[in-house]
């Protein structure tokens, strides 16, 4: 998974240093992760995880959601 990571990293950077909007990538990341933190995004879905996994659990079709 790793190396996945690392191969859309270099696709993105080559991807964003051809555009002709350079700043406006940048700032466009920045922003987008400074509201992210802000609003607790990663939080929320691991609580929705949790809630998810109860619920399926209570169905007996619990293996699925381990992928999440």
């Amino acid at each position: 998974m790793k190396a996945i990571g690392l191969v859309v990293i270099m696709l993105g950077l080559t991807m964003a240093l051809e555009g002709q909007q350079f700043l406006i990538t940048i700032f466009s990341l920045t922003r987008g992760g400074v509201i992210g933190e802000r609003i607790t995004i990663e939080g929320k879905l691991n609580e929705r995880g949790i809630w998810l996994e109860r619920r399926m659990k209570q169905t007996g079709a619990a293996k699925w959601q381990r992928g999440l």
